[in-house]
């Protein structure tokens, strides 16, 4: 969530047009952080790795589109050998 803030603080900075992001992280609904995207669209998702994969892997998401990424947890994941 730490991450998402931060990047939203910048992104509301960079450009006369609003840029929208979202956090897709475990322990919260996952059809809630589904419908911002589907409903306005967004710019930057801000993911832990886990619900990332699950948005993927049910092809809720996909990548066709995405310029950058951001995982949130990545010191988590190179910790865990990824």
């Amino acid at each position: 969530r730490q991450t998402h803030e931060v990047v939203s603080f910048f992104m509301d900075r960079l450009d006369r047009t609003p840029l929208r992001s979202t956090c897709a992280i475990g322990g919260e609904p996952k059809q809630q952080q589904l419908d911002v995207v589907r409903r306005r669209g967004v710019h930057a998702v801000v993911a832990t790795p886990g619900r990332f994969r699950d948005f993927l892997d049910s092809r809720a998401m996909n990548l066709q589109s995405c310029v950058y990424m951001c995982l949130d947890e990545g010191d988590r994941m190179l910790d865990l050998g990824f």
